[in-house]
């Protein structure tokens, strides 16, 4: 299972991208780097096929999973995952 930490960003913790509790099943995400429209900063893009896109500020966000936290300066695919 992958988590993403974002601190106290948005007054959470610890946000799970994987929805893997979803009823129709695991989804299937997509995790890259990318420069934001309008933003100085890159941020995290998440792309799931049921979840929809998200985005998170990669300077506050780390990828982390249940044993250690790593981060990805390119592309991560999160498929199957949870």
């Amino acid at each position: 299972m992958w988590w993403m930490d974002c601190g106290e960003l948005n007054g959470f913790d610890l946000v799970e991208p994987m929805y893997h509790d979803r009823d129709d099943g695991p989804d299937t995400c997509t995790l890259s780097v990318k420069k934001v429209k309008r933003e100085t900063e890159k941020a995290w893009l998440l792309e799931c096929e049921n979840a929809g896109t998200y985005w998170f500020p990669k300077s506050q966000c780390r990828i982390s999973d249940e044993m250690d936290l790593i981060e990805y300066p390119g592309w991560l695919n999160l498929k199957d995952v949870g």
